[in-house]
């Protein structure tokens, strides 16, 4: 009954924590610097000041969020073209100009936030969730997609929690494929 109650617990956790990540993207991608920039970007062509100056001010504002702020909890950021899937602008600069139509974050986070169970990146060599979520043009038409790649140093501290009880008493994730998410204590 102790471990029910904990796990319902840890559940419980768990869903606030994806909860709150697909807002704080949310409140990014509606965030003027980044919905007005990120409008420009898919509107103009990459060799005109306008377009210059806004992917100055979205680049500037990504890295500033994820490196500056230690309560962040995106590991990178970028923006998506709604109209083809082009990496617009990134935290990882070599990601920008790549492609990611096939995507799930591109074919999902243009109808509305989605969230993108946990996976092993190539792009950043580290397990990570992703989540996307529109940027809507004055029409209302999506313009570009925000995708963030979260860190899941949190998402390990919530499956640990409490489980100081009992030498024995471990809570842990696995994904789909049955490979642990979260980190444990037994390594060998």
């Amino acid at each position: 009954s102790h471990l029910f109650a904990v796990n319902t617990l840890k559940e419980g956790e768990l869903n606030r924590w994806i909860e709150d990540s697909k807002a704080d993207l949310r409140v990014l991608a509606r965030s003027p610097l980044i919905a007005e920039n990120a409008v420009i970007l898919t509107a103009l062509e990459a060799d005109t000041s306008d377009y210059q100056v806004a992917y100055a001010n979205i680049s500037a504002y990504q890295i500033e969020h994820i490196q500056q702020d230690e309560e962040s909890r995106w590991i990178a950021l970028f923006l998506l073209q709604a109209s083809d899937g082009l990496v617009l602008a990134s935290t990882i600069d070599s990601h920008e100009g790549s492609s990611a139509a096939d995507q799930p974050c591109y074919l999902n986070g243009r109808q509305g936030t989605y969230v993108r169970n946990v996976f092993y990146s190539d792009l950043l060599g580290v397990v990570t969730m992703e989540i996307a979520t529109p940027i809507m043009d004055e029409t209302g038409t999506a313009a570009a997609v925000l995708v963030g790649m979260v860190d899941l140093t949190e998402l390990t501290d919530i499956m640990t929690a409490g489980s100081r009880f009992y030498e024995s008493e471990e809570t842990y994730l696995v994904n789909d494929m049955s490979l642990l998410v979260t980190e444990t204590r037994y390594t060998e």
